[in-house]
């Protein structure tokens, strides 16, 4: 019986969740580019709602869910340095080894569903959803002040540098599962020939995108000041 209320939870969610969407873009043309942008942000919004339900099927699953029931499955990224032999891809056809592998990047998968490991997980994830909806509910206003073609405002101006923030702090909470998810995996796993190493991230993507949406925040200020300089002119 416990378990029936999770499909229900899920139902409600997507059926109000939905309505909400519908009603929220229904005086925007979504057919514009602008129109189109506005639609997805506040869609992905509402993704980001539908994760909350998630967390909440979480917690939920440890409260009422008794152990010997659950069942969670996940996988995380590795780095596979090959540290005792190098190995070949041969060639069916030919029979000719055309690459040597000295390292390759593997998923392992684990099964855990213990109630601390999926608390953790719930905490992880309730961080990091708050994180995108702050980012996402600074994106909005922006693009629908572009959608209404007045794009130089001073809140324009704050949303966006804050948008820059925050990519960087979700940037970072993300190496820091990266990290502590591969502390957890190592331990557990049994291997030959094999030193294992966290999977490389793009950092310098995320600074790149976070400079241009501070480089953006300029923008916006000073076409405001200039916005405003010239109506008190005239």
């Amino acid at each position: 019986m416990n378990l029936l209320v999770i499909p229900l939870i899920i139902l409600v969610s997507l059926i109000y969740g939905g309505w909400r969407f519908i009603q929220e873009i229904k005086p925007i043309k979504v057919m514009s580019i602008h129109g189109a942008l506005f639609a997805f942000v506040v869609l992905s919004r509402y993704l980001v709602y539908a994760c909350g339900v998630v967390i909440v099927i979480l917690l939920y699953t440890v409260i009422f869910v008794p152990e010997s029931n659950r069942s969670l499955s996940f996988g995380h990224k590795f780095n596979l340095e090959l540290d005792e032999d190098s190995y070949t891809i041969v060639r069916t056809d030919t029979n000719e080894a055309d690459i040597t592998l000295q390292s390759v990047t593997g998923t392992v998968d684990m099964a855990d569903a213990s109630g601390p490991f999926l608390i953790m997980i719930a905490v992880l994830g309730t961080l990091f959803l708050v994180l995108l909806h702050q980012l996402l509910c600074h994106a909005e206003p922006v693009l629908l002040s572009l959608y209404r073609r007045v794009p130089f405002t001073r809140n324009n101006a704050d949303h966006t540098r804050r948008a820059s923030m925050l990519i960087l702090v979700l940037w970072f909470l993300y190496y820091a599962y990266m990290v502590g998810m591969t502390l957890f995996f190592i331990p557990r796993l049994e291997t030959t020939g094999l030193e294992i190493s966290m999977v490389e991230l793009p950092f310098l993507s995320a600074l790149f995108t976070a400079g241009i949406v501070f480089v953006l925040s300029e923008v916006f200020r000073v076409g405001f000041e200039l916005k405003e300089e010239q109506e008190f002119t005239v």
